[in-house]
């Protein structure tokens, strides 16, 4: 649905129209669709505008949307929002100062959009306050050169608001006032060269307006032919364009409009007149960079050439995918790089490229009858006189004129101007004019273009001097008069176009002076006059007066500069290396010396398939691949280029082409056929796009999470706290023209050494960004490589955790000062204890005979020291049990390892009459003498009460028998585990979890009972938890001296790892799997002592 209007009349009778001269068919705009596929929000297309910084913004029924070349973003009224947009309803748009967009909508007045912080600031309609803001549909929107703001309404005539002013002042029809506003609506404003305002309203024509007063300065509505002023005049439109001239729009006419004389030039639509301006109704005008009128109509889109009067309608078309996207335009603007964005009232908008593309590109058209008869174009030849002769897939033979794009056509069939077969690989004209097809299957074609006869010579068994083979790739009009052509499994075939005789060129497999292949892809003549070969195995080089050909084929040994097994192009330059094209790169073969120097994907090449090239006058080659074509510029030594690629967004055929379908015509054109027709370039007209694209950073992420605008565009800096230096930046190129070709670099200054080649990718990550003050710049480059060298700038800080801090360095400072006279105080210490040790040295030395005397009597102490610890390790060792539980239903393992002469570890065992088995597994503190002599204690103690009713109450009474021993430093860790059938029940003093292996599910339990060692604390009871003993469970109980094994820098096995060792020995036997468990013990010690005593006790519920 279209913005608001009235009935449209016509301002006047035309002015007789400019003569305008034939002008020259022009290759066919090609329009990019953009609609709700791509984004859009709504297809119906209320206003378009260009904000400072390039953006483009679009209004439509359903948000406002700005488009930054790869995506829009939408904005729209949320009720919840008082910084949003007042309605969704965007009906007009207008750049304003100070980086603002004025928004108009349906029903909600105007609103001041902050471009930075995307707020907008609303002047909503407020009842009973008649004049002072507008309460009625927005149609137009314009800030003049004052910054005074100016609301066409569709209600309420035309409104004015001045800067920095909330109060709108009214512009309105007042009954019974000749000099009132005459309208009560205004659909379009401009602002000419003095600082006019023109108004295109409902009823009174267009008016000119002083900026100042409001004034109605001047008033066009009368028809300039008879002086008449026709009733109800509607202007649509007005542009003021920058030759001074005002353009209208006004049903089925447009107007130029002289201010300075007041003068009116009138282009009217006739429907009996071609010439005219073809359309009923003019909606919305636009100037381009050549000063011509684009004007959208509910027919298409018009442009104007002012200087002709030539008017040229562009329309859809059904089967043309490039044409308008619908005829029902209804906004258009030509944009700052001389791209065109037309809206329309149902089918989104669309933008077309004002700049001529340099490509010359030829399709099939579905439904024109005198078209190409195929889309595939797989040779190409320019003849004399321009047309260009095509051998196509399934097409036959066309003889194309680009001028009118009209073709004639030879097909297949069994008529005397009939073809041998459609599918033709390749075509040359001789000098005479004719002809010469080389097809697939049916031969050689000699086709006279004047009477239209076809001749065909074919391969016929037996006779050497026809072709070898019928199935041809190549033809080429060597400078002999003869033509060499290449087959499909023949060789090479040289045809005398007098006799029509054949001389063959084959493989031999044993002789290496003829081809390397029957299998010919490409031919070509040096400047040399040498004929170069391409096959499938190599490039061979033929001696046309011996007939001997030089092999050039891949050295096995240097697999980096293997290139031509399979050749698909040639190209000898005028230092006579050879260029190959093949499917493995660009090569380059000095013949000279054998050297090959290949480029492939990786040295710029948009794709390693190269099929076809050609030379250009400025000594680059431009090369057909898989994904477009490239212009190699080799330097002069040849071992490097530069590449610059284009495809079919720079308007090729598509990014495909063909082997063999290449031609350098006598215009200077460079042909290449493709997969959907033709494309023609002259080199010298290829320019680069001078546009340099502005760059706009469009958000910023902190932790995976965007920051709104608000928090950072406004001041350009953002403040990120501890550890939070993980953050994205994304950015976009507002360069519209193949956007997707754009290419970026950034930097963090403070960071980054130098820029980062980001290529075309609109995002930069950083992680762990240290804390610091940063500048993230970023530039940009448009698609032909024009760079944005002052780019876009946002400053970073990353603040540091508090210990970094000024305030934490001067704590810092002072704490190092204050231990640096700790310091010194502690080394005058030292120096007196250096001169107390001397005192001491000599004093020492009078005492050393009394030692020497004493040292006997202490080896006879230590002598019976060490007699006393064997008796106590004897008494330890004869306390643990020797032998292991035999309880039915059970099976019992144990493993100790002492770390000195008398351990502190400890375990036992008592079975019960009623079945049960009662552990013990105890540790205690220290080593030696002392802590064998408690283990002996609790080992009586378990002895005499092994089943208790209360395992927490005998572990309490046992720890005040402790603490009554009166042994200083010296506790005991206990567990106890007391199974009876398929219960288990566990307490423990201070010990370590057990381990339960779950046979069943495979799956290992940590059963963990708090309490404290034995004599360690007072009057703190002991628990005791139960659990579930099922059929081939297992349990491993265990000393500290496992998980606190130390390993690699000291690290402790743990207790995680521990698990683990219990996991994977729970499948074995309880004696091999104490004993692996152990073994891993000892693996994860290495060469460090033992420090702890290790005991290990296993028991397993039998099955």
């Amino acid at each position: 649905m279209s913005r608001l209007s009235a009935p449209l009349l016509a301002l006047a009778i035309a002015a007789p129209l400019l003569g305008a001269p034939p002008r020259p068919p022009e290759a066919r705009p090609s329009f990019r669709p953009l609609s709700l596929e791509q984004g859009l929000s709504q297809a119906a297309v209320l206003d378009l505008a260009q904000d400072a910084s390039g953006f483009l913004w679009v209004g439509t029924q359903d948000g406002l949307n700005r488009f930054d070349g790869y995506g829009f973003t939408v904005l729209r009224h949320d009720p919840a929002d008082p910084d949003g947009l007042p309605d969704s309803n965007v009906t007009a748009l207008a750049p304003g100062r100070g980086n603002v967009l004025w928004v108009g909508g349906a029903d909600r007045g105007v609103a001041r959009l902050d471009l930075t912080t995307l707020r907008a600031t609303h002047f909503a309609p407020e009842p009973g306050t008649d004049g002072r803001r507008p309460n009625l549909a927005v149609l137009s929107l314009l800030e003049d050169r004052s910054g005074t703001l100016w609301v066409g309404t569709g209600g309420a005539g035309l409104l004015r608001l001045a800067p920095g002013s909330s109060r709108f002042e009214s512009f309105a029809p007042a009954p019974g006032d000749p000099e009132s506003f005459p309208s009560p609506a205004v659909f379009d404003l401009a602002e000419d060269r003095s600082g006019s305002i023109w108004a295109a309203t409902l009823g009174a024509g267009l008016l000119r307006l002083d900026a100042a007063s409001g004034r109605v300065l001047a008033r066009f509505d009368r028809d300039p032919a008879t002086g008449e002023r026709p009733p109800n005049v509607t202007v649509n439109c007005v542009l003021s364009a920058r030759d001074g001239a005002v353009w209208a729009g006004a049903g089925p006419a447009v107007a130029r409009v002289d201010p300075s004389s007041g003068g009116v030039q009138v282009f009217r639509h006739d429907p009996r007149d071609p010439s005219s301006f073809p359309s009923q109704q003019a909606r919305h005008l636009a100037e381009d960079r050549e000063g011509r009128i684009w004007i959208a109509t509910e027919a298409g889109l018009v442009r104007l050439d002012p200087s002709t009067g030539a008017f040229t309608a562009f329309r859809n078309r059904s089967d043309d995918a490039s044409s308008l996207p619908s005829d029902r335009t209804s906004r258009v603007l030509a944009d700052r790089s001389g791209l065109l964005w037309v809206g329309s009232d149902g089918a989104g908008m669309a933008v077309l490229d004002l700049v001529p593309s340099p490509f010359r590109t030829y399709r099939r058209e579905p439904g024109r009858p005198d078209g190409l008869t195929a889309p595939l174009v797989r040779g190409v030849f320019e003849g004399r006189d321009g047309t260009l002769w095509l051998g196509l897939a399934q097409g036959g033979l066309n003889a194309f004129d680009p001028a009118t794009g009209r073709a004639r056509a030879w097909r297949a069939g069994t008529r005397p101007r009939d073809l041998t077969s459609d599918d033709v690989w390749n075509v040359v004209e001789d000098e005479s004019g004719i002809v010469w097809a080389a097809t697939l299957g049916g031969g050689l074609d000699r086709v006279d273009p004047r009477t239209g006869l076809v001749t065909a010579f074919r391969a016929r068994d037996g006779d050497p001097e026809t072709l070898s083979n019928d199935a041809l790739r190549v033809v080429l009009l060597g400078s002999d008069g003869a033509l060499w052509i290449g087959t499909a499994g023949g060789g090479l075939c040289r045809f005398d176009r007098a006799t029509g005789k054949v001389r063959r060129y084959r493989n031999d497999p044993d002789d290496p002076s003829t081809l390397s292949n029957d299998v010919v892809r490409a031919v070509h003549e040096g400047r040399s006059g040498a004929l170069w070969v391409g096959t499938d195995v190599g490039v061979n080089r033929l001696d046309r007066e011996t007939g001997i050909v030089t092999r050039f084929l891949d050295d096995p040994s240097r697999p980096e500069a293997a290139g031509i097994a399979r050749v698909y192009g040639l190209h000898e330059d005028a230092a006579g290396v050879l260029w190959v094209g093949t499917p493995r790169g660009l090569v380059r073969l000095d013949p000279r010396t054998g050297s090959v120097r290949r480029f492939r994907q990786a040295d710029g090449l948009p794709n390693d398939t190269v099929y076809s090239i050609l030379p250009d006058d400025a000594g680059s080659l431009w090369v057909s691949t898989n994904r477009g074509l490239c212009r190699v510029t080799p330097s002069a030594d040849g071992a490097t280029a530069s590449f610059r690629t284009f495809d079919a967004r720079d308007g090729l055929q598509s990014d495909e082409f063909n082997g063999g379908s290449f031609h350098r015509g006598p215009s200077g054109t460079l042909w290449f056929g493709g997969i959907l027709g033709l494309t023609g370039v002259v080199p010298s007209e290829v320019a680069d796009d001078p546009f340099a694209p502005p760059v706009a950073i469009l958000s910023f992420s902190r932790l995976g999470k965007p920051l709104p605008p608000s928090k950072w565009a406004p001041t350009g800096r953002v403040v990120l706290g501890p550890g939070q230096g993980f953050f994205s930046v994304e950015f976009s190129a507002l360069s519209f023209r193949a956007a997707a070709k754009n290419a970026y670099s950034w930097r963090l200054a403070g960071l980054d050494p130098d820029w980062v080649d980001g290529g075309t990718r609109r995002r930069a990550d950083y992680t762990s960004v240290p804390p610091g003050d940063y500048v993230f710049r970023v530039r940009a480059a448009n698609k032909d490589g024009v760079w944005n060298e002052e780019g876009a700038a946002l400053a970073i800080t990353v603040l540091p955790p508090w210990w970094r801090t000024n305030g934490a360095l001067a704590l810092w400072v002072l704490l190092l000062l204050g231990g640096v006279f700790t310091v010194s105080r502690l080394e005058k210490r030292r120096v007196l204890g250096k001169e107390r040790e001397r005192s001491r040295l000599v004093e020492a030395e009078l005492r050393a005979r009394a030692a020497e005397a004493q040292s006997r009597a202490v080896q006879a102490e230590s002598d019976r020291k060490t007699a006393e610890l064997e008796e106590a390790r004897a008494l330890q060792l004869s306390l643990l049990p020797r032998e292991l539980p035999a309880v039915r239903g059970f099976s019992v393992a144990a493993l100790t390892r002492t770390a000195s002469e008398v351990g502190g570890d400890t375990w036992d065992w008592v079975a019960g009459p009623d079945g049960g088995l009662a552990l013990v597994v105890g540790d205690a503190t220290g080593h030696g003498l002392k802590a064998g002599t408690v283990v002996s204690v609790m080992k009586g103690l378990f002895r005499g009460n092994p089943f208790p009713e209360d395992l927490g109450a005998f572990l309490d009474r046992s720890g005040r028998v402790m603490r009554d021993l009166g042994v200083a430093r010296l506790h005991m860790a206990l567990a106890v585990l007391v199974v009876r059938g398929g219960t288990a029940t566990l307490a423990s003093a201070g010990m370590p979890p057990a381990f339960v292996h779950r046979a069943r599910t495979g799956e290992v339990e940590e059963v963990l009972v708090p309490g404290a060692p034995l004599g360690a604390l007072l009057d703190t009871p002991h628990s005791v938890r139960s659990f579930d003993l099922g059929p081939g469970d297992t349990v491993l109980l265990s000393s500290d001296g496992l998980a606190e094994s130390p390993g690699p820098g000291g690290e402790p096995l743990g207790y995680a790892r521990a698990r683990e060792l219990f996991h994977a020995a729970a499948a074995r036997t309880p004696d091999a799997l104490v004993e692996e468990v152990a073994r891993e013990e000892e693996r994860w010690r290495g060469e460090t002592p033992r420090q702890d005593d290790l005991t290990l006790v296993a028991l397993r519920r039998e099955a």
